[in-house]
């Protein structure tokens, strides 16, 4: 679907290499002018907002707040990807891939070669977070530029005063722009969800390797008994760090803190519009939409933290644990040797953290502890 919709620089290169460049980036080029003119508009359009004298002008300026920090984090770390650093993203995402299937041919038993493994709760999660936001998005708030076209984060609002004359032409005109809306909504998500596609490799592949490489169980469902020899689990357990270090490169400096920070700050703004918008006389419909739209992308830009960090946390004790009890067994002065140098790699947070299992705490207590900061300050101003 991003190939298609040319939101990516590549596409799929079939099972030898699974991502290629694509052949003609001029409609990915086209598609990214469409973009940053979208983007220009929003932050054009900001002092309509602030200057507004609706009654429900802060919750307004609240939307057009989130729409700008979606669309700059767009800009900052999607495009640099795409842009600057897109052959190294491919290569580190063929490199794994390819890594796991060699893995599977090695050491995967005979019934796992012929079915594959079994989805996880690690994919079917993130199938649903795609399925969701792009049905929002691209779906949810287009239909809401229809109820509330007057927001200045929607392109009808330059059109009112036409749209008042009804008639063929303001309703062609309205369609016309709720579907550049579908698309460009479509779009920003897809970038997105192409971001976040590189910390899949190192998450549910990782702990089912892990999970089968651990010494003395009863039953190992994917794997047989080769995986286990010690020098084989050194060498794997040497490749699974190697390529962490990778994915660090790659998305450490950039990706991983900003999408914190912007999921974090998306979170708490549709917070506190859902809880500090009152219904107006005769637009109960369209706060109501608006209301269950923020709790909807809150709710799930705070599930999506939570469950990334959990995961990723998980992989990290994992590791240390696989480690800590190939140290207890018999194995040769090599195998000692080389165990005692492996070091777990967790994802970093740029130069200065490291996601660990207390990360989840303390993302969701910012949440809380911004959202109620955010409401005390407006209330202090005297805005609802």
């Amino acid at each position: 679907m991003s190939s298609f919709m040319s939101c990516v620089p590549w596409e799929y290169g079939g099972p030898q290499r699974f991502l290629i460049r694509k052949k003609s980036l001029t409609p990915f080029y086209l598609n990214l002018t469409l973009f940053l003119a979208y983007v220009t508009f929003l932050i054009f359009r900001l002092p309509n907002t602030l200057n507004d004298k609706d009654p429900l002008q802060s919750i307004r300026a609240i939307i057009h707040v989130i729409a700008i920090i979606c669309t700059l984090f767009l800009i900052l770390v999607s495009w640099p990807e795409f842009l600057v650093s897109r052959d190294h993203s491919i290569e580190h995402v063929n490199v794994t891939y390819l890594y796991y299937r060699k893995f599977g041919d090695e050491y995967c038993n005979l019934a796992v070669k012929k079915s594959g493994i079994p989805a996880g709760k690690v994919e079917t999660f993130l199938k649903i977070f795609l399925y969701l936001y792009l049905t929002i998005f691209a779906f949810g708030c287009p239909i809401f530029s229809l109820a509330e076209p007057q927001l200045n984060v929607f392109l009808t609002s330059i059109f009112l005063d036409y749209f008042k004359t009804r008639g063929f032409g303001p309703i062609s005109l309205m369609i016309f722009l709720t579907g550049i809306h579908c698309w460009i909504y479509a779009s920003g998500v897809l970038m997105m969800v192409n971001i976040a596609f590189f910390l899949i490799p190192q998450v549910y592949p990782v702990t089912v390797i892990l999970r089968e490489l651990r010494p003395n169980l009863h039953f190992y469902p994917v794997t047989t008994w080769t995986a286990r020899i010690p020098k084989n689990v050194v060498t794997t357990l040497r490749i699974l760090q190697f390529l962490r270090q990778r994915c660090n490169h790659i998305v450490g400096p950039q990706i991983v803190p900003t999408t914190l920070i912007m999921l974090m700050g998306i979170s708490v703004l549709c917070n506190y519009g859902v809880i500090s918008t009152f219904v107006a006389p005769g637009r109960f419909l369209s706060i109501l939409v608006g209301k269950f739209l923020g709790a909807v992308i809150s709710s799930m830009a705070t599930l999506f933290l939570i469950f990334s960090c959990n995961i990723i946390s998980k992989v990290v004790i994992l590791y240390v644990k696989v480690v800590k009890a190939w140290k207890t067994q018999n194995t040769s002065p090599y195998c000692n040797k080389a165990l005692r140098s492996l070091r777990s790699e967790g994802v970093k947070v740029a130069s200065f953290m490291t996601i660990q299992k207390i990360t989840t705490v303390h993302t969701v207590l910012a949440i809380i502890r911004y959202t109620g900061r955010i409401l005390i300050w407006f209330k202090g101003k005297g805005i609802n």
